[in-house]
């Protein structure tokens, strides 16, 4: 926690809250989705007038959580909706989903993520920016890098890769806010400054990693900071299971002027400092020479 990037803001489960993390029931966990669906979903019909029955096909997509009757059951009967409705629920689909040497299927949390990421975002650029960026920008690109093969120059500091001007067509960057090894790789990837990485690492601080749905919370912070204009555009980029990476490129068709979840803290971010507070008093967690002793550290050993 004390290098994860989250802040004091962010959210944590009831039971965590009252002291039963390691007895979470069932409940706890239906209670929660009930509080999020529900109170989403009762906005977003006020605000657009869409009846519940005129729906025709309900996702849910929960990294872990899948539970018998499944989630979109619940949505279906709380709101009446129609019986020919088609219903798909997605589980298990979280950045950690992988397959083990064995095969196994499961969820791992590792150093890994970082690196694969950036590995499955390289590939996907690959095919996404010669169809976003202007062809001036794509040929000066291709004279750049074969120039530099020849010579065998190094790379230009502070460019993704070999004079490639990611700016050239796209505005603002709508980063995955998995962690903050995750934000800080993207940026270092694609020669991103601070300003380009603020949106994700200010929704990773105040609402932690929400999986998929964090990057409503950063696109929610660009517009709540009013740093998009109309006609702009924004690269987001996803992360998930496998290792995968699936972006796509947004335009602004109006000045947003609603107010979002930001509503209530956006004055005061971003913070002067991101650093957790209890890094002073922690720290020493990390420090290898103040760590424990281990009872075989003191058990003479007997040699047969």
């Amino acid at each position: 926690m004390v290098s994860s990037g989250i802040g004091e803001e962010t959210y944590c489960p009831r039971n965590v809250i009252e002291g039963r993390e390691e007895s979470a029931t069932l409940m706890d966990a239906l209670s929660e989705m009930d509080g999020i669906i529900f109170d989403t979903l009762d906005k977003l019909f006020a605000k657009t007038g869409v009846s519940p029955s005129e729906i025709d096909i309900i996702v849910a997509s929960v990294s872990l959580f899948s539970p018998a009757p499944s989630l979109t059951a619940r949505v279906i009967n709380r709101y009446k909706m129609r019986k020919d409705i088609k219903a798909f629920n997605l589980s298990g689909m979280g950045c950690s989903a992988k397959d083990d040497d064995l095969g196994n299927k499961g969820f791992g949390l590792t150093r890994d993520p970082p690196r694969a990421g950036a590995k499955a975002l390289t590939m996907n650029l690959r095919v996404l920016l010669p169809k976003v960026l202007p062809p001036s920008e794509m040929l000066r690109y291709k004279i750049s890098y074969y120039r530099t093969k020849i010579t065998k120059r190094s790379t230009p500091k502070g460019i993704a890769g070999p004079g490639l001007n990611l700016k050239s067509g796209i505005d603002h960057f709508r980063v995955h806010p998995g962690g903050r090894a995750i934000i800080d790789e993207v940026g270092k990837s694609l020669a991103l400054n601070d300003h380009d990485l603020e949106p994700a690492r200010m929704a990773l601080y105040r609402f932690a990693n929400t999986s998929s749905g964090g990057l409503w919370y950063v696109l929610g912070y660009m517009e709540a900071k009013k740093m998009l204009k109309k006609g702009e555009t924004i690269l987001m980029i996803s992360l998930g299971a496998g290792f995968k990476c699936n972006n796509c490129v947004w335009k602004v068709m109006k000045d947003s002027e609603d107010k979002n979840v930001w509503k209530d803290c956006i004055d005061h971010y971003p913070p002067n400092t991101l650093a957790n507070p209890f890094s002073k008093k922690f720290d020493w967690i990390n420090d290898e020479s103040m760590r424990f002793a281990r009872r075989e550290d003191y058990v003479p050993k007997i040699c047969i």
